[in-house]
């Protein structure tokens, strides 16, 4: 089966982390790595390793918001050709429209999940607030928590509903 990847990239400090999913085209989630406390260029390296540890990856998409882009233009430089990398840029709208997919398909059981604690933890927190004012939605962690595997495993899940992120850079 092809493998679809996704990255939430953190700053590398603290406890937020990099994320990185792995899900094959059936929808089905195969692994998720986390990485913290290491540098950009450090980052990147281990991701790469991450993803020649797989067979048949088709495809990276990365967020691209702040430090997105120049952590995925490392990673251009480093990855496979053949592999396909888009950028996912994260807006309140692009951001809903993920996590609402995916809230859906994971009630109607249309997507496989894997045991991982940490995935359990930020989905089982993960909120919905209204705004009144603009009259429209948000979703985010709690204050305090993180939703580092909450966004990958989103877009990874988006990508293989539309092959494709917003668009391509290699």
């Amino acid at each position: 089966r092809n493998v679809y990847v996704a990255i939430d990239w953190a700053n590398g400090a603290g406890n937020d982390d990099t994320c990185v999913t792995f899900m094959s085209d059936n929808k089905r989630l195969i692994g998720i790595h986390y990485i913290n406390n290491t540098s950009p260029i450090k980052q990147v390296d281990k991701i790469i390793k991450i993803i020649d540890s797989y067979k048949n990856v088709k495809q990276v998409t990365i967020e691209e918001n702040s430090i997105g882009t120049v952590y995925g233009d490392i990673l251009k430089e480093k990855l496979n050709k053949n592999v396909k990398l888009i950028k996912f840029l994260t807006t309140n709208s692009s951001k809903n429209e993920i996590i609402e997919q995916l809230s859906a398909a994971i009630e109607k059981r249309e997507i496989g999940l894997i045991e991982d604690n940490k995935l359990f933890l930020q989905l089982s927190t993960y909120e919905m607030s209204y705004n009144p004012k603009t009259m429209k939605t948000s979703y985010n962690a709690p204050l305090g928590l993180h939703d580092d595997a909450v966004m990958s495993l989103a877009i990874c899940f988006n990508s293989i509903l539309t092959k494709k992120g917003n668009y391509c850079i290699s």
